[in-house]
């Protein structure tokens, strides 16, 4: 599995940024510790995500999907037919690329589903 450097440090930024605006201090005097973080991060997520998701390898591909989309979204207030529209969508992360793929009809809810599904790693 490669790891895009690029964006592990881009991570590492960001952990020590919000160390540094959370507990007072200089952001470079958190980076040793973020980077840390990152980089389990980085290596983890795959196999966090495939125990919740259904893994799919064909070829260069390696991806994990997503079913239905509404075991990841607040449906409260939504008709029937927008839940039996959302469950009939599905996402999937390319392990490769470390992208998230989804159609174009859930962009209203893409953010709180990729929240919710790493909130159950």
């Amino acid at each position: 599995m490669k790891i895009d450097k690029s964006k592990l440090m881009k991570t590492a930024w960001e952990i020590a940024r919000d160390g540094a605006k959370i507990f007072g201090g200089l952001v470079r005097s958190f980076f040793a510790e973020s980077l840390k973080q990152a980089w389990g991060i980085a290596k983890d997520l795959t196999a966090a995500l495939i125990k919740i998701g259904r893994e799919w390898k064909k070829g260069n591909h390696h991806r994990i999907y997503f079913n239905d989309m509404t075991q990841y979204v607040n449906t409260d207030g939504m008709r029937s037919w927008q839940k039996r529209d959302l469950a009939g969508h599905s996402i999937y992360y390319e392990v490769n690329e470390k992208v998230w793929y989804r159609s174009p009809e859930i962009k209203d809810f893409f953010k709180e589903i990729e929240s919710n599904i790493l909130a159950k790693i």
